[in-house]
């Protein structure tokens, strides 16, 4: 008999239960088949799976689906497969192999737990998107002066985001997608997932983001926007220099509130590298049946 696979579940970006972004994660996935992994990622229903199919050289291997297919890379389901492996490895630092490339992870002791930290594999690029102001505000259910005078730009390191600065953090609170307008200015746009943002105090930064294009209505923490918007930073706040720490308060709207540092690094006027990372919390553990483990060993059904 096949041995069952077990899994994790998590909550991201929290240091509470019921809080940031949840999380499935199945350490000792082996190789499965492609068609097995993503039906258990529908099957769960829970905004990403990892599967970690073995151990690397620095660290393990991964790959991460959500109920629409898999994804390169993505910021919560890396920190929270770290959270699960790390006392497997012998140091505060290791790799964690995903298609996007190797991402670097360190382990920082905080005072209530560990924080996990990761580096972007990639550094997020700026794409060529514009939409003017009106229909910003159109999209947001906002007016035109809740949106802030900095430019909206695309940014990418892997998932592309479209950084959109408000005025302040309550036109952040207000704002309300409107998808008809979304689907006739951004739908077909490179970038189509929104990254709403505004300045608080001290490194805070309130956020939001929205991806009808793959059925998120609203996401409660969202590593891979805030590796975009690290891009976004590194050019475009003024109080940027060599390293700038900032913290992402995002989720709380839909009753799951999370929190994301993000690390903004600079040298000789480019972007050198970006960081994110935050708290996870243990929900439960479980295991798939007998009967559904065997089917990793069926054609695709």
């Amino acid at each position: 008999m096949e041995q069952a696979l077990d899994f994790v579940l998590l909550d991201v970006f929290t240091d509470r239960v019921f809080g940031g972004n949840q999380l499935a994660v199945f350490p000792h996935a082996g190789e499965l088949p492609d068609w097995f992994m993503s039906a258990i990622a529908r099957e769960l229903k829970v905004n990403e799976t990892v599967f970690v199919t073995g151990r690397t050289g620095n660290g393990f291997a991964a790959r991460i689906f959500s109920p629409h297919g898999e994804l390169p890379f993505a910021g919560h389901p890396v920190i929270g497969s770290a959270f699960v492996l790390a006392d497997q490895v012998p140091s505060d630092q290791f790799e964690l192999n995903v298609p996007a490339g190797p991402v670097p992870i360190e382990i920082v002791r905080v005072p209530n737990g560990q924080q996990i930290m990761l580096q972007s594999p990639t550094l997020p690029l700026r794409l060529k998107q514009t939409v003017q102001a009106a229909d910003l505000a159109a999209m947001l259910s906002l007016s035109e002066r809740q949106i802030a005078p900095e430019p909206a730009e695309a940014y990418s390191a892997a998932i592309p985001f479209f950084c959109i600065p408000l005025a302040d953090p309550e036109s952040v609170k207000q704002a309300n997608l409107d998808k008809s307008v979304w689907a006739r200015v951004l739908r077909n746009c490179l970038a189509p997932h929104i990254y709403i943002f505004s300045f608080g105090q001290n490194g805070d930064i309130f956020a939001r983001m929205f991806a009808p294009a793959v059925g998120i209505d609203e996401d409660a923490a969202t590593g891979a926007a805030a590796v975009a918007l690290g891009g976004y930073l590194a050019e475009h706040d003024p109080a940027h220099n060599e390293m700038s720490a900032y913290t992402i308060h995002q989720g709380a709207e839909i009753g799951r509130p999370s929190q994301i540092r993000l690390e903004v690094s600079s040298g000789r006027g480019a972007l050198a590298s970006v960081r994110i990372g935050g708290q996870c919390v243990l929900l439960g553990r479980g295991e798939l049946s007998d009967a559904a483990a065997r089917l990793r060993l069926s054609e695709s059904p």
